[in-house]
């Protein structure tokens, strides 16, 4: 708050936005998806006056992301064609359509526009593969399909789609794409009733993430995705067990967030479980 006031004073709109951008990202990681959109509006405003095309695409998809948290439809439809008219503005875009592309889907998706969101991946695939795309790319936009997909309820070729995509991510040896690609096996896998196969993709992406020393996301996807499962399964000392190992990754790495976030769940296990005692205690803990 103190930079934006300061750039604002001095009249450094580019860096005024910048700061905003910044407080967009924080307000969204802590879960404040109101203020994260104010600032976020306020920061695309000023770049589209005084930034470059990329600067103006980054900021859209950013506050488009956070529209998606809140669930608000119709303005992650709006801000996504606003950003795929963007595009082809930006000098060497091959690092921006991934991004670009995955954000206008989820935008379809979430509009209830789940055969458009395959049909506009399947031709951005062919455009990409045509025009000779990069393998990376390639394999972001299949992970997108995958996801559409599934919201049309295509199990067998999301399936397929996928295999291909983790063979590819493997070949260009990015663990990256592969936990994200797992992450999106798992949530298929959940959409289709198969809690087994979620649970195997899901602690794949776990597995994945630590190798790669991603320690926020990994413990991010052991309580929404790995621990979930386990619910589901109704099998609550695991699921206790990954929380555990959730908090004490969260609590190696200081993020107070996390462990915040982590101790509310691990009330509601406990809870489920029927230790109303210790529930009350993590509870407690979190509040602390």
């Amino acid at each position: 708050a103190e930079a934006v006031e300061f750039f604002a004073k001095i009249g450094d709109k580019l860096c005024q936005a910048m700061a905003l951008h910044m407080a967009a990202l924080t307000e969204a990681r802590m879960g404040a998806l109101e203020m994260a959109s104010r600032a976020g509006k306020r920061a695309l405003k000023l770049l589209q006056d005084v930034g470059s095309p990329k600067q103006q695409l980054f900021s859209m998809i950013s506050l488009g992301n956070v529209y998606l948290q809140r669930e608000d439809a119709h303005l992650c439809a709006a801000l996504g064609e606003a950003a795929m008219a963007l595009l082809p503005q930006i000098n060497d875009a091959t690092n921006w359509e991934g991004a670009t592309v995955g954000f206008m889907v989820e935008a379809y998706i979430h509009n209830k526009q789940a055969e458009k969101a395959v049909d506009f991946c399947r031709n951005m695939l062919q455009q990409m593969k045509s025009s000779g795309g990069r393998k990376k790319e390639v394999v972001h936009i299949m992970q997108k399909l995958v996801d559409a997909l599934t919201s049309n309820n295509d199990f067998e070729e999301a399936t397929a789609v996928a295999e291909e995509a983790l063979s590819m991510a493997e070949e260009l040896g990015c663990k990256r794409l592969k936990a994200q690609l797992y992450e999106e096996l798992s949530h298929m896998h959940l959409v289709a009733g198969d809690l087994q196969a979620a649970l195997e993709a899901a602690e794949k992406s776990a597995k994945t993430l630590r190798e790669l020393g991603a320690d926020h996301d990994e413990v991010l996807t052991r309580v929404q995705l790995v621990m979930k499962v386990l619910i589901m399964q109704e099998k609550f000392q695991d699921a206790r067990q990954q929380l555990e190992l959730a908090k004490d990754i969260a609590q190696r790495i200081e993020e107070k967030p996390l462990q915040t976030f982590c101790l509310q769940l691990e009330s509601r296990v406990l809870s489920i479980m029927g230790d109303s005692q210790q529930a009350a205690k993590a509870a407690e803990l979190a509040v602390d």
